[in-house]
């Protein structure tokens, strides 16, 4: 008895808003103001076009970054762009407000056939989910980090050997903040390619990051080896200094920014910023 009292106390209101207004005003023309929510409704549909061009731009932006994986990428932009066409085709379409001539008659039949629709959905849905206790919703599949990291360590678990999900796993995990894990990340992918320089380069970076004597000397190893290979990038010279210092090789780090000086532009940036490490590095003498 309980339950039909408050499916009654839900749906009378409820009728009563629906209704009313077919009944009442049947005999009067529409209320003006109809062109503006016809304009309303057309910038709703601009902003949502352009939240989807961006989030679009930016999703091709993170997997052209190596930030999302092929599968999560090719899923997300079908959505985005399924969305988009919703969109664009809805805007399309000529919205011309024309004045409907008022019909009492269609307006009471069908605010009766409205009721009697409401009426027995309602009851039939109340009558269900008062017995039964509704399922848990399924939480949306979002594109975050934290699953994406954990993909991406199911796949190198069955394959560690896999070049492209290590260098994958490396940023993702640099961008989340956890070095030590990046770190371990990039040492394996410069195991199975001790050729590539930017995965050198990219290790001894991270070595200096880290500041320890022990980290900091392989750092320099593995940037002589890449002057080597490259002796026209001068930024090779920028991280040969910086680990010098750290050392406490005052004298070296000084000679090192010397060499480097010349090799950029005058008026650039980076010139400015050797120049003012050089700068610092006399006045601490």
């Amino acid at each position: 008895m309980m339950e039909w009292l408050v499916a009654s106390s839900l749906l009378v209101p409820t009728s009563a808003i629906l209704i009313w207004p077919l009944w009442r005003h049947s005999d009067r023309p529409l209320p003006a103001g109809v062109e503006g929510i016809l304009e309303e409704t057309d910038q709703e549909r601009k902003e949502e076009k352009k939240r989807l061009l961006a989030n679009l731009r930016l999703l091709r932006l993170h997997y052209a970054e190596g930030k999302v994986a092929k599968e999560d990428f090719q899923e997300l932009e079908t959505e985005y762009q399924q969305q988009l066409a919703v969109v664009l085709n809805g805007s399309e379409q000529v919205r011309t407000y024309v004045p409907v001539k008022p019909r009492p008659g269609l307006h009471h039949g069908g605010s009766a056939a409205l009721l009697l629709l409401v009426s027995a959905t309602s009851l039939l849905l109340f009558n269900h989910y008062w017995k039964v206790a509704p399922a848990t919703a399924q939480p949306t599949q979002e594109l975050n980090a934290d699953a994406m990291v954990q993909r991406l360590e199911a796949r190198l678990a069955a394959n560690p050997n896999d070049i492209e999900g290590q260098m994958m796993m490396a940023r993702s995990y640099t961008a989340l903040g956890r070095s030590n894990e990046a770190l371990k990340a990039w040492n394996k992918v410069l195991e199975l390619e001790p050729e590539n320089s930017e995965v050198s380069g990219n290790v001894a970076v991270m070595l200096l990051q880290t500041g320890g004597e022990t980290e900091v000397r392989e750092a320099l190893k593995l940037i002589a080896r890449l002057r080597q290979t490259d002796p026209a990038e001068p930024g090779w010279l920028w991280y040969q200094s910086m680990g010098e210092d750290l050392l406490g090789q005052r004298d070296e780090a000084r000679a090192t920014l010397e060499e480097l000086l010349p090799m950029l532009p005058p008026e650039s940036e980076k010139a400015a910023m050797v120049r003012e490490a050089l700068a610092q590095m006399t006045s601490a003498r």
